[in-house]
């Protein structure tokens, strides 16, 4: 079996990258209810009872779009990009982003997200970094590009 590595990632809103992701962590939770019986004694059996994802990640701002740009290009669904310091704007006006985490050449995973947190920080002179909590708003889903 082949090593998968994370290869790319992206925050975007409208099909414009906002953020490059260098580090990620993403959490997929599936809930369950105990079917327990007498017939199935003395093993417990669960059904699944609905889905939800999470994610944290971590990277580096950026207001040169076209920086943003060069990253981006090999991610099919990506149609541009944009000042990455919109994106607090973007956070207090409560908009749903896209979420999109390359796995390999034929396996992106994507999903709508909202960020719960974000904490940015940076030192004079340096590249501000930004931290984030993401919860996933529906399915993340396998696509191809």
């Amino acid at each position: 079996m082949a090593v998968k590595y994370f290869q790319n990632g992206f925050l975007s809103l409208s099909g414009k990258a906002i953020l490059k992701l260098t580090d990620i962590s993403l959490d997929l939770q599936v809930d369950s209810d105990e079917l327990s019986s007498f017939d199935n004694f003395p093993w417990k059996e669960y059904a699944s009872t609905g889905m939800g994802w999470t994610a944290s990640a971590s990277g580096i701002m950026t207001d040169d779009a076209t920086e943003l740009s060069k990253w981006s290009t090999e991610v099919g669904n990506i149609t541009g990009a944009t000042n990455g310091f919109l994106l607090l704007e973007s956070v207090k006006s409560g908009l749903e982003f896209n979420f999109i985490i390359k796995i390999d050449s034929t396996n992106y995973q994507t999903g709508n997200c909202i960020l719960n947190s974000i904490s940015v920080s940076g030192a004079l002179g340096t590249k501000m970094t930004y931290s984030l909590s993401i919860t996933g708003s529906g399915a993340l889903t396998k696509s191809v590009s």
